[in-house]
């Protein structure tokens, strides 16, 4: 698949299910809405994103666990401003949740504004990262 950029409406994933690797960047932003089929939506095939993730103002969302359960690497070919992963304004999350990540090739990570949620030590997150970046995680 190509670039992704879901905005607003949480129903557009669902063309996106059979996606294994996104060539460009993955952007899902401002969901106000309650979608009670939350946990069914997401991107369950996909394992690797070339350029960055954004998952910004998701409001109801609590995990990322059943959106992006396979997702073990963010290449960083392109970045936002110089983040690989950015993870902000998701006031009701509770947990990351991306449990199969394993390798932020290029960029940081920035994880800030989620106003529930506890985003673990700096040290999980810098394993994943160059030494080269500074994540910035609040």
């Amino acid at each position: 698949c190509g670039t992704i950029e879901i905005i607003g409406n949480a129903s557009l994933l669902e063309q996106y299910q059979l996606c294994t690797v996104i060539e460009g960047h993955l952007r899902i932003q401002l969901i106000d809405d309650y979608n009670p089929t939350w946990p069914l939506l997401g991107l369950p095939n996909l394992t690797q994103v070339t350029g960055y993730v954004l998952l910004y103002r998701l409001s109801y969302l609590r995990t990322f666990r059943h959106l992006l359960p396979r997702l073990a690497v963010i290449r960083g070919d392109n970045l936002f401003h110089g983040h690989s992963l950015v993870v902000f304004g998701n006031i009701f999350l509770r947990e990351v949740g991306l449990t199969n990540m394993t390798n932020i090739l290029k960029g940081s990570v920035r994880i800030e504004k989620n106003w529930s949620l506890c985003p673990g030590p700096e040290a999980t997150w810098s394993r994943l990262t160059s030494p080269s970046y500074v994540n910035v995680i609040q």
